[in-house]
């Protein structure tokens, strides 16, 4: 689908091109009339995030005080990995992870979510 065909509405994950990666900021073209910026602090390591990199990103605002796009691709990970899980859930399968660690009343595991809360696991105190 070609960007100008495309419907932008908060809360819409597209794709985006990295147009300037500044120290504290990305900024990324979705193909709407102004350019997004996301935090430096969304991605793991902002020294990998190359101009012309694409990424799927969410719409959070389409115009802040400034004119730009407010974009997130923590948000969008967030939003495709919990899509994943109803979809899973739904078809009665089983989500497996590699937990990072045991969080109060959960388990970090970031590749599926950023934290499960898994009552009665053996693993956790209580």
């Amino acid at each position: 689908m070609k960007h100008s065909a495309m419907r932008f509405a908060a809360g819409e994950i597209v794709k985006g091109t990295v147009i300037e990666v500044r120290p504290k900021e990305v900024l990324v073209d979705i193909g709407y009339k102004s350019e997004g910026v996301i935090p430096a602090n969304e991605f793991e390591d902002i020294k990998v995030i190359k101009v012309g990199d694409q990424i799927d990103v969410l719409i959070e605002k389409l115009e802040d005080k400034d004119g730009m796009v407010v974009l997130s691709k923590e948000k969008a990970e967030f939003k495709k990995n919990w899509e994943r899980i109803l979809s899973i859930c739904n078809e009665g399968g089983t989500i497996t992870g590699k937990v990072k660690a045991i969080v109060k009343g959960g388990l970090r595991e970031p590749a599926v979510l950023s934290i499960c809360f898994w009552r009665g696991c053996p693993c956790l105190p209580g």
